[in-house]
């Protein structure tokens, strides 16, 4: 059986760690990373695993190709939808929505004229019409 050379690599704001790894062709996620001491550098709760190839987030039975790069990813910090949702709102209450700028050049709400091209003229030509 071939041997497989994978990455394992974890970036957290105060540290980063790399460890690269030879593992036999069909080597799932779980098994690479049954080879390493993860939790005493990342910390995380077995469970609460996430993780990744390549910023494509996978299972932990996914086979791995070589030159694949297994990535942790930290569990979010603030949940997204809750933060626009508090963005919103808080524009909401100084005021309404953003105004959108004023269309076209008098601010009337016209758009602006489009520009024009100059119409070919048959002078000169061979006598055909333009494409």
């Amino acid at each position: 059986m071939r041997a497989l050379t994978v990455s394992v690599v974890c970036a957290w704001p105060d540290q980063a760690w790399q460890e690269v790894l030879e593992v036999p062709e069909g080597c799932t996620v779980a098994q690479a990373l049954a080879r390493l001491p993860w939790q005493e550098v990342t910390g995380l709760d077995p469970a609460a695993l996430r993780v990744g190839i390549f910023g494509r987030l996978v299972g932990m039975e996914e086979v791995l190709r070589p030159g694949d790069r297994i990535e942790f990813y930290r569990p979010l910090q603030v949940d997204p939808k809750q933060v626009r949702r508090e963005r919103a709102e808080r524009a909401r209450q100084a005021g309404g929505r953003r105004q959108a700028a004023p269309a076209g050049p008098g601010g009337q709400g016209e758009p602006p004229p489009l520009p024009t091209r100059p119409r070919r003229t048959s002078s000169g030509s061979s006598g055909g019409s333009p494409p």
